[in-house]
């Protein structure tokens, strides 16, 4: 049964390929029907030593991005579907010569020309994707210049997401990094010695194949998204188009201190709690908090249903929380590992939060219209971030539920029509502390390398009203990236978001 979703050759070596599976397949339908949605990047922002030429850059970076593909040979992999069976295939070709390396590298490569801040380079890129479903590449490598002169670039990944995640590409990052590095002081090639046709044993399969459960459940029937169980009524506030400034997105990054860092990771573990089950609870508030704010901007009949949608409401939605799955299949976690390693090994689920609790901890003056929070021990920490905690845990996540909940998206990927995915609801994603999950320690500004990653960026493409909160902590420091899709978002709505984000965890620390 697991067959179709590993890699095989027909062909005597030369070529090799595997069927797309669960979340994989579901994104690469996302992708293909959706105007790209949820193309995925992943970036960081590193200072070069001494400023290198043109001609020497774009040697190292091609020579390193080989090197990358022979180490998870999955970077050299095509995607196209079969439209009428609707399955997604993943296609390697096997590369014996130089010309051909480099000839694959000067396609998947993209160089910018234009300096840019990283933010304004990741609004660009928010602009670029094609459909996967043609047998293009699965993933390219953007380089963009911030500042030519003091070595400074932009280095971006972006694929649709089924292919890559944001703990696969840290991973190839850290080791492109730390081979760009070498190839920089050095004066020989770095892939001189490779044995090509031997990296196809690091071809891996489908994560759910990965955990070696897979044929126990392979049998279940797929159960595709249905509507809301009765008594469930959701926190979906009205879509108000935006006239003011229609942008395809709205994207931020919001930055916590090294202090503020400390003091709020001190804060979650005084009340006996992991930093993501504290975020849950402040995403959810700062939701709730940002839609009453940005309510009476939208008008007065528009104020007052988002008011009585605020008392009636039961939950407050998260369409998708994210999870690595990557330590069900350990041996697949390193990037380097010689059983391969994977790009893309997320999962998935929804979530729905309680607004009685939600209720005590963002308070709304009807006659008013003022917006209050509610911090405290009653509320926040013996309220909220329990009642959060007990509907995450609501969701297992061995390996026989991962198993399943992939043999649903697979079938969805079939039916996106039926995704709810135009409703004001939440997406989160815990990329979780970088350094603390084994990449770029060598390169953060503290380290004193030749080559630092000063910055890293993380983004799902999407022009639709989901409010997407993707976080990260590195070098100290805990980032967010907050983006939705501009029809449905002015610039100020958007910032409000922000400030309530912002606020709430100011509040906790203070």
């Amino acid at each position: 049964m697991s067959t179709p979703f590993t890699f095989s050759t027909h062909d005597g070596g030369k070529t090799y390929t595997r069927q797309a599976h669960g979340f994989e397949s579901l994104c690469s339908s996302f992708a293909s029907e959706l105007q790209g949605l949820f193309f995925y990047t992943s970036s960081v922002s590193v200072r070069l030593p001494a400023a290198p030429t043109a001609d020497r850059l774009k040697t190292a970076i091609e020579a390193s991005w080989i090197d990358s593909r022979y180490r998870c040979p999955q970077i050299g992999c095509t995607v196209a579907q079969n439209k009428q069976s609707q399955e997604w295939t993943y296609k390697y070709d096997v590369l014996t010569s130089q010309s051909e390396l480099a000839a694959w590298a000067q396609t998947t490569i993209k160089w910018h020309d234009e300096e840019k801040t990283m933010l304004e380079h990741q609004v660009d890129l928010d602009g670029i994707y094609w459909n996967p479903a043609a047998g293009a590449p699965g993933i390219y490598l953007h380089v963009l210049p911030i500042d030519k002169q003091e070595g400074k670039w932009m280095l971006s990944t972006l694929s649709n997401h089924g292919f890559s995640d944001a703990r696969g590409t840290i991973f190839l990052f850290d080791h492109l990094l730390t081979t760009l590095k070498r190839i920089l002081v050095s004066t020989t090639s770095v892939v001189a010695d490779y044995h090509w046709g031997k990296e196809t044993t690091r071809l891996v399969s489908a994560a759910a194949i990965l955990t070696g459960e897979f044929e126990a459940y392979a049998v279940t029937p797929p159960v595709l998204p249905g509507p809301p169980p009765p008594g469930l009524v959701p926190f979906f506030p009205p879509l108000v188009k935006n006239t003011k400034t229609p942008n395809k997105f709205c994207l931020r990054k919001m930055t916590l201190s090294a202090s503020e860092t400390v003091k709020f990771r001190a804060v979650c573990k005084l009340h006996g709690c992991t930093v993501s089950q504290v975020m849950d609870a402040v995403i959810a508030a700062a939701n709730i908090e940002a839609s009453l704010r940005t309510a009476p901007l939208h008008g007065d009949e528009h104020a007052k249903f988002v008011a009585d949608l605020y008392e009636q409401a039961t939950h407050w939605i998260v369409v998708m929380n994210f999870k690595d799955q990557r330590p069900s299949f350990p041996q697949h976690s390193k990037f380097d590992g010689p059983e391969g390693s994977v790009l893309f090994g997320t999962d998935a689920w929804d979530l729905a939060f309680d607004m009685g609790k939600i209720r005590r901890a963002v308070l709304l003056d009807k006659d008013t219209g003022s917006v209050k929070r509610d911090s405290s021990k009653e509320a926040f920490w013996d309220g909220l971030v329990p009642s959060c905690i007990e509907e995450v845990q609501r969701n297992p996540t061995d390996q026989k539920n991962h198993i399943i909940r992939e043999i649903n998206r697979h079938a969805t990927a079939g039916h996106i029509a039926i995704v709810p995915l135009n409703i004001r609801a939440g997406v989160i994603s815990s990329v979780g502390h970088i350094e603390g999950l084994g990449a770029f320690a060598n390169f953060t500004p503290s380290a004193g390398n030749s080559v630092i990653v000063e910055e890293i960026f993380h983004h799902a493409r999407a022009n639709i009203p989901l409010m997407k909160v993707i976080y990260w902590q590195y070098s100290g420091e805990m980032v967010f990236a907050l983006s939705t899709g501009g029809e449905y978002e002015t610039d100020n709505d958007m910032d409000i978001m922000v400030d309530s984000l912002k606020g709430w965890l100011l509040d906790l620390i203070a």
